[in-house]
């Protein structure tokens, strides 16, 4: 199954890994991240405490600057849960 940089949704989800953003972001060859055009990322990632604001936050501002197809960003939201989710 291949990602359809058209059509589908990259979710960075903090649940599954803390490092998640700059990991996978730092993997990512530019011209991949220029071609995403939809992102969700868990609001977790933006809040300050819960992991390394300041380095998630630069690596999402080098990301961002290459991705130039970029159409949409979602931030999402766990509704279901009180305070930072549990890390397994």
């Amino acid at each position: 199954m291949a990602f359809n940089f058209d059509l589908d949704v990259l979710s960075l989800d903090i649940c599954r890994e803390e490092e998640g953003v700059s990991h996978f972001l730092g993997i990512l060859k530019e011209i991949e991240l220029a071609r995403l055009k939809y992102i969700a990322i868990n609001e977790e990632y933006l809040m300050d405490g819960v992991v390394d604001l300041y380095f998630i936050t630069a690596y999402l501002q080098r990301a961002l600057k290459t991705m130039t197809d970029l159409e949409e960003m979602i931030v999402v939201r766990d509704t279901t849960i009180e305070g930072p989710c549990t890390i397994f």
